[in-house]
């Protein structure tokens, strides 16, 4: 059975990055076109975290792209970390390592966590998972030219994995899928 699992993650990781290299590739057509080979680089400042990166510098026109993702108020490349609840931290990624970070996407590893809010948020417990994290998709980022953010956030559960909660015909049932894609926000504030 376990050989089973690691056999439908790796479809399913392989299926992730050729369809994220795939819309990155299209995504960023138009950044080759313009005369930039479509890598990311890699100046930053130091940000929230000791190996997280903000962007601190705007990239020129005649320089490729930076790719970057926003994470809540700020425009990180390579995030040590990352939140998708902003408000409350209650959801977001820890301990990311990078293996690929690139025009088309970005592909790491590290641990998926959230926080049940069980019987409070407050009072809540946190659950990890581990999880491989791919990044795709392109976008323009207002007021940054020469930066393009990642508009697609997929996380692939590589051991036990969360719970998603659905609601059909008044009935509530829960499902935990091997793989979850969402958007990545835009910039905050």
């Amino acid at each position: 059975m376990r050989r089973i699992n690691i056999a439908i993650v790796v479809i399913a990781l392989l299926a992730v990055v050729g369809a994220g290299a795939g819309l990155g590739l299209a995504a960023s057509a138009g950044a080759a076109t313009r005369g930039g080979s479509g890598r990311a680089t890699a100046s930053a400042a130091t940000a929230r975290t000791s190996t997280s990166t903000s962007v601190a510098t705007v990239a020129s026109s005649s320089h490729p792209p930076k790719y970057v993702v926003a994470d809540c108020s700020q425009l990180q490349v390579k995030p040590a970390s990352y939140f998708f609840a902003c408000a409350d931290g209650n959801a977001g990624l820890q301990g990311l390592h990078w293996t690929t970070w690139s025009a088309k996407l970005a592909s790491g590893y590290g641990t998926y966590y959230y926080n049940d809010c069980t019987p409070t948020c407050v009072a809540g417990h946190f659950h990890l998972f581990p999880a491989l994290v791919v990044l795709w998709g392109s976008s323009t980022v207002q007021g940054h030219p020469g930066v393009r953010r990642y508009t697609e956030f997929t996380l692939i559960f590589t051991g036990k994995r969360p719970p998603v909660y659905h609601s059909k015909n008044g009935k509530t049932y829960t499902t935990y899928p091997v793989t979850q894609t969402f958007p990545a926000p835009p910039l905050l504030g």
